[in-house]
């Protein structure tokens, strides 16, 4: 499909960190609001992931709900965005794709998750995870192999 994504943090005054996506053109931008909340988690996105897997030609559309902007509807071949309000024109798009961006959004959250995104301390670590001035260490625990780590 021809549609761009990105998966991105927004960070908040508060020091919060919200993992969104971004899709584009603005026609698919709908989809995004899914995975806010509940399905900013890779658990969860697990989960969801196994739902699809299992979808086959006699299941119950799984439906997503994005508060109030739209809701998906997720069969085995298809999926079905709809949205609330008459906001946008409704449209359809192969689950297969959907799963790509569903898989892509799991790596993204992955690596967030587990602290693998340079400079960046996720929520779920800040409580083991400590930054402070390189000033702040005694010279004796820093040797001439940990230049790059600046």
């Amino acid at each position: 499909m021809w549609w761009t994504r990105s998966y991105k943090l927004v960070i908040l005054s508060n020091g919060n960190q919200i993992p969104v996506i971004n899709v584009a053109p603005n026609k698919y931008d709908p989809i995004c609001h899914v995975f806010s909340r509940d399905l900013a988690k890779a658990k969860n996105v697990k989960i969801l992931i196994d739902h699809i897997n299992s979808l086959n030609d006699n299941s119950s559309p799984i439906k997503l709900e994005a508060e109030d902007k739209c809701v998906l509807f997720i069969s085995k071949n298809e999926t079905f965005v709809s949205g609330f309000f008459d906001e946008f024109e409704s449209f359809t798009i192969p689950t297969v794709e959907l799963m790509r961006l569903v898989e892509e959004w799991l790596r993204f959250l992955g690596n967030y998750e587990a602290g693998n995104i340079p400079g960046v301390i996720p929520d779920n670590m800040k409580a083991e995870l400590v930054i402070v001035p390189r000033s702040a260490v005694k010279e004796e625990y820093w040797n001439g192999d940990d230049e790059d780590l600046v």
